[in-house]
């Protein structure tokens, strides 16, 4: 609350001040593990800069689960349409979620870690898998928790397509598959003609 504290390093304790966190907006509290370059304050006294948490800790807020909750009214009232248990749906959602979620805190973690040592990141393609295979919502959470992937604007692209994709096809379903039909006809006239 004060807005600074103390770590310790090997038994001596460095004066730490909020501002020197490079993750902004997130108050550090006590027990957590940080790591931190060694400078000089403007009295020559050592002290800790540019830290960051080990440990990345929450940053999901109530509007992050409001948002989720409106992008899956859709593919949900579609998901109570289907002739197979609501449940197992479900529980598929589920476990792809969390395991894109987690895959999103690994590729995370490798990044923070490769920018002190060389490690292999997981691939875009991967995380984009997961999301299409109907891990989205984890992805989703994720991308909100580690604040990972946000910023990068051709992989908000793909991501946002595949959430618009799951839109449609589930709002198609509902209304009977008109679009579906539709394009069906279509690419049926065009295949017969370009076999003449």
């Amino acid at each position: 609350r004060r807005g600074f504290g103390y770590v310790d390093h090997g038994g001596t304790r460095l004066f730490l001040h909020r501002n020197d966190f490079l993750q902004k907006g997130h108050a550090p509290r006590k027990g957590d593990t940080v790591s931190f370059v060694i400078g000089i304050d403007d009295k020559g006294r050592s002290c800790a800069r540019a830290a960051q948490f080990l440990h990345q800790r929450g940053f999901l807020k109530f509007r992050d689960f409001v948002g989720l909750f409106f992008l899956l009214v859709i593919p949900g009232l579609a998901a109570m349409q289907l002739s197979w248990a609501l449940w197992m749906t479900a529980a598929y959602v589920t476990v792809v979620s969390f395991l894109s979620f987690t895959t999103y805190q690994d590729d995370k973690n490798r990044a923070r870690i490769g920018d002190r040592i060389k490690v292999s990141r997981i691939s875009e393609d991967t995380l984009h898998f997961f999301e299409l295979i109907g891990g989205w919502p984890g992805g989703f959470l994720a991308q909100r928790q580690f604040r990972h992937k946000t910023a990068k604007a051709s992989y908000q692209f793909v991501f946002r397509g595949i959430v618009f994709l799951y839109q449609v096809v589930s709002l198609d379903f509902l209304l009977g598959w008109p679009a579906g039909r539709f394009l069906g006809s279509h690419l049926t006239e065009i295949f017969s003609k370009s076999s003449l």
